[in-house]
């Protein structure tokens, strides 16, 4: 499964995943990270730009994407090509990856962005939860 994090700078979670051009993409198995690398994507396959369901975008392959900030737009699109969002708090991508794995992340609400993410601490009815995870509170 891969696994991809928007990330600009290839060192920090990144938000604004409708504009991002750089993602880290994980590739997973067994519950590990088998490899990674780095994807570059033009302008016009940006998120927020392309029809990410027609086929041979560059995400194509790509199951979960995590990102510090996703629009209800993009959120949508990508539950309708079988990619769950996250987002995160997090800001360092190898720990956000190790918190997916461990099943801590939540799925949370499109539309949120990280400056949203500690008010909605305090309302965890607003998370829907993925399979098997715990609390939220584990991310920092």
């Amino acid at each position: 499964m891969n696994i991809a994090i928007t990330s600009e700078d290839g060192k920090s979670v990144t938000a604004s995943a409708e504009t991002c051009q750089h993602f880290l993409v994980y590739e997973i198995g067994a519950g590990k990270i088998l490899n990674k690398h780095i994807l570059s994507i033009t302008k016009s396959d940006t998120l927020g730009k392309s029809d990410i369901i027609h086929e041979n975008h560059p995400l194509d392959g790509v199951r979960v994407l995590i990102s510090a900030g996703i629009g209800k737009r993009v959120g949508k699109r990508l539950k309708m090509i079988g990619v769950t969002p996250f987002v995160t708090d997090e800001s360092s991508p190898d720990e956000a990856i190790a918190h997916y794995l461990k099943g801590d992340l939540f799925v949370e609400p499109v539309g949120l962005h990280r400056e949203h993410h500690f008010h909605m601490l305090k309302d965890e009815k607003n998370y829907i939860p993925a399979a098997g995870t715990r609390p939220l509170h584990a991310i920092k």
